[in-house]
């Protein structure tokens, strides 16, 4: 196995040469405009019937920390953007105690640049095939 940074350019790897490409929590740092790109080079060392996995943070207030998908309609458009088939069904929609909430918590800067407040937040994951 080979850890590899997507910095934008093509992987050492050859086309069709990896059954597995597993991204970590990549998809929320990824600009938008390099996305493309990036599934681009999935589907491009993804053997047939090879498989992305695929987390990421997930809901409204993770998009304090990144450009996270906040709804499950922001998961079908990540599944729709891969270019990849979705492995089983959709996640639904998590449900949290109400007076915990979701289990990640982060300190984010408030745009005035003087408070900071706990952006609260969950992650989602995704396993996607190259058909």
């Amino acid at each position: 196995m080979r850890a590899i940074a997507y910095g934008g350019g093509a992987w050492p790897l050859p086309a069709a040469g990896a059954d597995v490409v597993v991204a970590v929590s990549v998809y929320e740092s990824l600009l938008r405009p390099s996305r493309a790109g990036f599934f681009a080079e999935c589907r491009r060392v993804l053997a047939p019937g090879g498989s992305l996995l695929l987390t990421c943070d997930y809901g409204a207030e993770a998009r304090f920390v990144g450009d996270a998908p906040d709804s499950l309609a922001g998961l079908a458009a990540i599944v729709r953007e891969s270019g990849l088939e979705l492995v089983g069904t959709m996640p639904e929609e998590p449900v949290f105690d109400p007076e915990i909430g979701p289990p990640i918590k982060a300190l984010v800067r408030c745009p005035d640049g003087f408070d900071v407040r706990v952006a609260s937040y969950t992650f989602a994951a995704l396993h996607l095939r190259r058909p």
